[in-house]
């Protein structure tokens, strides 16, 4: 059923680049994240428009900023949802 899937736990992960966050909302920001060290990080894809799949392709997490105007510098702490290594991901990495 829709909806009825088993929940994710968020895990930190520290921000490599910097983001801003939207006023009256959380925002989901595409990101591959990697582990490394003991420590999660990830950096987001440099476009975040939607409609654009293909550019999803490249992406094995979402960074979630809680509602608020706020930038994050780079070394940031978010929580994050690892969502998998997308079939893309596997194949190559994404053009810096």
């Amino acid at each position: 059923m829709l909806g009825k899937g088993r929940r994710r736990e968020t895990v930190p992960v520290r921000l490599i680049g910097e983001l801003s966050s939207k006023a009256e909302r959380t925002y989901a920001v595409l990101a591959r994240a990697k582990l490394g060290a003991g420590t999660v990080t990830a950096v987001p894809l440099e476009n975040q428009c939607s409609s654009l799949v293909a550019n999803a392709a490249h992406c094995n997490a979402l960074l979630l900023l809680p509602p608020g105007t706020r930038t994050y510098e780079s070394g940031a702490s978010l929580p994050g949802l690892i969502i998998g290594r997308s079939t893309a991901a596997k194949r190559r990495e994404p053009p810096a």
